[in-house]
């Protein structure tokens, strides 16, 4: 492998379409809007002071927010649950919390809404999927008492989030990676914006030429021709074949998914 500080082919690939934070869910009937955080009524505030609260400071939370009289569940010197037996209305409990939140003392105030029970858990028909070879994208699990390959505490819960929602085809996000190459999983649909080769020095370009406006990924790898014609670039390298690291990562953001074919990615919009 060529050495990192030199040998990196890096070429940009930008414009893959990756998940964004919206609010679905995908239901045995078909998808179905659920309300955001903002959208849900509140059992009262939850309220955090920037210091150790008096008595007289949670007595000016109430008096501000009209909860006077109303019950409080402590959460330490600080925080507390005010109005904990009050049904706030949705744009109520943010209108509430945005005042108090500007009250000297205060760290930050959030309407009291119960978490969204999660359904059950989403399942691309991709086959690397459903054969388990992409166990990163599983929920977070395991124990010490698994083998050391089932043990995923520290996955970031991929399908999980897909019970909240499959992405967003209006998020774009760029790749600094080896480029990519012409792929159906990502050439359909549009999910490539084509971006930049930054590497300058032709030796190790592997394209011919220098920067150019193409982030297609010509191959990074190091053969024994190459140490033999050029020790002086080559002779620290591994003789390998390329990696396609670009096209590796560009796929499990923004591969065409749950289409019965090739790998799952983070987004299916």
């Amino acid at each position: 492998m060529p050495d990192a500080s030199s040998l990196f082919r890096a070429t940009v690939l930008s414009g893959l379409l990756m998940a964004h934070a919206v609010f679905a869910v995908a239901a045995p009937g078909g998808p179905r809007t659920a309300r955001t955080l903002s959208e849900r009524p509140a059992l009262g505030l939850i309220v955090r002071m920037t210091d150790d609260a008096t008595p007289a400071d949670w007595d000016r939370m109430n008096r501000i927010a009209g909860l006077t009289g109303s019950s409080a569940r402590e959460r330490g010197p600080r925080s507390r649950v005010i109005g904990a037996n009050r049904l706030l209305g949705a744009s109520e409990a943010r209108d509430l919390a945005q005042r108090l939140s500007r009250e000297p003392g205060v760290d930050w105030v959030e309407p009291n809404t119960r978490e969204r029970r999660l359904q059950a858990l989403v399942s691309p028909n991709d086959p690397f999927f459903t054969s388990g070879q992409q166990w990163w994208l599983k929920p977070v699990s395991g124990s010490d008492s698994n083998v050391l390959a089932d043990r995923l505490r520290g996955v970031p819960g991929i399908q999980t989030a897909w019970s909240q929602s499959t992405g967003s085809a209006s998020s774009v996000i760029a790749v600094l990676d080896t480029g990519y190459t012409v792929h159906p999983e990502l050439q359909i649909g549009g999910r490539v914006i084509n971006g930049y080769d930054f590497v300058s020095d032709v030796e190790y370009a592997n394209d011919g030429n220098g920067r150019d406006a193409s982030a297609l990924d010509p191959g990074d790898w190091v053969s024994s021709q190459d140490r033999t014609n050029n020790p002086g670039l080559f002779d620290t390298c591994e003789i390998e074949d390329s990696s396609w690291h670009g096209s590796i990562i560009a796929g499990q953001l923004a591969g065409l998914t749950n289409n019965g074919s090739g790998v799952a990615a983070m987004q299916w919009a």
